[in-house]
Order: C-alpha cells, then structure tokens, then sequence
C-alpha cells in the first residue's frame, strides 16, 4: 500500500526554551506498508484479521527559531535545521471486511507503525552552525476506512 498524506506536528521545545521560542514540526508527506494478513470468517462474508509487515516513512522535520535564539550562557547557539528522510520500520494490524455484494466490500482497519528510535542528521538554515543530530523517537497510528471492488465477482473464476 502506497498513500500520500499530509500529517503535522508541533511542539514547543520548552527544555531548549521555556518561553516558547524553540518549535518543533514534522510533516509527513508518505507512507507505505508492504504486509501480508490472516483472518477469521466470521460469517459468510465478513473476515477478522490481523496484518504484519514493513513499513517506510517520508518525514520533513524542523526545529526552527525565528530568528536563532542565542542562549550563550547555558547552550550556545541553538541551531535552527531541517531533515528530510525516509524511515523504515515495522507494521502490525487489526481489521474487518464484509462484502455486502458479490463485487463490493467495506473495511474498517487499525495500524500501528513502528519507526523506533533513530539518529537524524540536520541541515542549518537561518544562519546556524553546522549539521547536527538529534535521535528522534517516531511512530504513526491510523485507522482505515475503505471501500474495495473485485472484478469479476464472489467465487467467479
């Protein structure tokens, strides 16, 4: 499964600067799953079950201050910078299907998708020192709602 996606974020990284100056974002632009399910009927024609697999993340991460706060006295220079990067990690589910027509199933499904932890190099802007790393902890859930079509029809060969 490939989607696009336009899921943002934000926090006020209030450690850096309890005013409020330090924000940080994501956005992630795409998500993809490659995953395989086994299910339950648990009537004709509606299946529990349950999907396993991997899974790749596109995010854009920002820690931004405008302008560059300088806070000499305890840290330096804060660095302003962004990442772009795709993460991979893993994925589990849970859902159900009923085909309400011979050619058309309705689905309602639960994911979780694992990135873990992991060290993101960032590039400087705004005029900040240079690259630097911050170990950013990331997991997506979603939930599904879809509608499928089967060419051809129940049980058609």
């Amino acid at each position: 499964m490939f989607d696009a996606a336009g899921m943002n974020g934000s926090s006020a990284n209030l450690f850096l600067d309890p005013a409020g100056g330090v924000i940080d974002t994501t956005k992630i632009s795409w998500f993809a799953t490659l995953t395989g399910r086994i299910g339950y009927t648990v009537e004709p024609m509606t299946l529990l079950y349950v999907k396993g697999g991997v899974a790749f993340v596109h995010s854009k991460f920002t820690e931004c201050c405008q302008p560059t706060i300088t806070m000499e006295d305890t840290l330096g220079v804060l660095a302003d910078g962004v990442a772009d990067v795709t993460r991979t990690g893993w994925t589990i589910g849970a859902g159900l299907e009923h085909m309400f027509t011979p050619n058309w199933s309705a689905f309602l499904e639960y994911d979780y998708i694992g990135l873990g932890s992991d060290a993101v190099t960032f590039s400087p802007i705004n005029g900040a020192p240079g690259p630097f790393i911050y170990h950013i902890d990331q997991n997506v859930h979603m939930i599904l709602v879809g509608l499928n079509y089967r060419f051809g029809g129940f049980g058609s060969r």
